[in-house]
């Protein structure tokens, strides 16, 4: 015994050896793997000069009828591609001529669900119109080609 440390080799002991060895070869590899890559793809910098000078709006409207899961999902990977959300909400009016009446009121629809999702939206519309400008979508083919108002 040796600093209060016993020297003897129980199966106990050199199990635990093996695990912390493969446990720290693991991470060297692991370590190297993640710095290689990295290396090798470096982040673009002209996207980061970008950023830096104006910002990246992404905008996305809907319904938001009965909100569920796929809303929330959609709203998280919308934000994820840009800087700011912009979420425009569909009027009351707008759904009932395309789907019927909606089972939530506007106000409700507005208020009651995106209280919850203030965090990641920037500006809130009430009313989604799309005679302002968008004529673009992200991937460049025209919106109002695959079916926008």
């Amino acid at each position: 015994m040796i600093m209060g440390f016993d020297l003897g080799h129980s199966s106990d002991s050199i199990q635990s050896s093996k695990l912390l060895a493969t446990c720290l070869i693991g991470g060297v590899v692991l370590g190297v793997s993640v710095l290689g890559f990295y290396l090798a793809f470096p982040p673009p910098r002209q996207l980061s000069w970008r950023r830096k000078k104006k910002p990246i709006r992404v905008y996305m409207d809907g319904c938001f009828d009965m909100m569920h899961y796929g809303h929330c999902n959609a709203l998280r990977q919308a934000r994820a591609l840009g800087d700011q959300l912009v979420v425009g909400v569909v009027s009351d009016a707008e759904i009932t001529a395309n789907k019927g009446p909606p089972v939530t009121p506007l106000n409700e629809r507005f208020f009651h669900y995106f209280m919850c999702y203030c965090s990641i939206i920037s500006l809130l519309l009430k009313i989604a119109n799309h005679k302002d400008g968008i004529s673009t979508m992200g991937n460049g083919e025209e919106f109002r080609r695959l079916g926008g108002h």
